[in-house]
């Protein structure tokens, strides 16, 4: 009986027990958070230190590829006619005629040395030539003729004369808006020399192969497109043998991935150029011959020896830092989970 007036309360022993084992178990399961808490946060600081040198190695990434060299963009879409018979000043634009040269001539201060190879480009700033992609033949591009051509080159797919119906080659409005501005450089009222080959890479033109044979002959039975000023044979009169379908500044047209087209490069056999491109000043004679009715927008003419280059010693310590941080990582959770895995889950019981 317990006595409600004393100062004691007297407890039976299964009470004292129950309330031991209750005591027993809190500071158990506190000891368990604490070493789980610990656990956790020596994993946080090798997991951070794992994570960080990851990101390190992605950062230092950016640099693994720089480009070197230098790069000059002329604008030349209002350049003024200076050969004009009239004596005044025009635009080539408002002044272009099919039967009529015009004629620019733009100064280019080349301002630091161009190292070997300086190519030449072209951009039209805002046309797109995705709007055209389909319109083409690709049997025909790949060198087999015949005489029923790809029904994608509809409209320009086939041409009526006195020699009657003529399938056109290459037929389609892509290869029939061909650009065909005539842009070349000066120095000291001479040109310089370039080559109209070697711009593009062998796996940029290995779909386009010429039909065998003397490509006249080959062709005689098929009409050039509509606005061709020249015969598909008659491309390059430097070099014979880059013309037809295998004419490269027709193969950078033809390639509707390309903004930026290459036209020609610095011969670098004349000894003046062997090197590249010297400081000076220098010509861009223009003949204006693309219609503007056929693209109104920026004219761009790009003088550039950019090339990318890998530096290999950023690599090796992108390479390192990637290697370790991996790693640490994955070895710090194998660990965590070999042996701290009853810690941080929290699930063996309190005896």
């Amino acid at each position: 009986m317990v006595d409600t007036n004393s100062h004691y309360v007297e407890l039976n022993n299964n009470d004292v027990n129950e309330k031991f084992y209750e005591w027993e178990y809190d500071d158990g399961r506190r000891l368990q958070m604490f070493e789980a808490l610990k656990v956790n946060v020596k994993r946080i600081y090798i997991e951070v230190l794992g994570a960080l040198l990851i990101l390190s190695g992605l950062i230092l990434s950016i640099w693994c590829v720089e480009i070197i060299g230098h790069e000059y963009v002329t604008d030349y879409t209002d350049c003024e006619d200076r050969l004009s018979s009239t004596g005044e000043n025009q635009k080539c634009k408002d002044v272009f005629s099919v039967t009529t040269e015009c004629n620019c001539f733009i100064p280019i201060n080349i301002t630091e040395p161009m190292n070997k190879t300086v190519t030449a480009y072209y951009e039209l700033e805002s046309f797109d030539q995705n709007l055209y992609y389909y319109s083409r033949d690709n049997k025909q591009l790949s060198g087999d003729l015949s005489m029923n051509v790809s029904e994608y080159c509809e409209p320009l797919a086939y041409v009526t004369s006195d020699k009657g119906k003529q399938p056109i080659a290459p037929c389609g409005t892509l290869a029939d808006q061909m650009y065909n501005d005539s842009l070349s450089l000066q120095e000291d009222n001479e040109y310089v020399k370039t080559v109209n080959t070697g711009i593009l890479s062998e796996n940029d033109k290995a779909l386009y192969r010429n039909p065998s044979g003397n490509l006249q002959a080959a062709f005689k039975n098929y009409s050039k497109p509509i606005n061709w000023r020249r015969n598909i044979w008659e491309l390059d009169p430097t070099n014979p043998n880059n013309n037809g379908f295998q004419n490269e500044a027709f193969i950078a047209w033809m390639r509707t991935d390309m903004k930026r087209k290459p036209l020609w490069r610095i011969d670098e056999k004349d000894p003046k150029y062997q090197g590249g491109l010297p400081i000076g000043i220098y010509i861009l004679r223009v003949k204006y011959a693309y219609p503007p009715s056929v693209y109104s927008g920026r004219r761009l003419f790009i003088l550039s020896n950019r090339k990318r280059v890998v530096n290999y010693g950023v690599v090796a310590m992108t390479t390192l830092l990637l290697l370790v941080g991996v790693i640490v990582l994955v070895g710090k959770i194998y660990f965590n989970r070999k042996k701290y895995g009853n810690y941080i889950q929290c699930k063996k019981p309190i005896p």
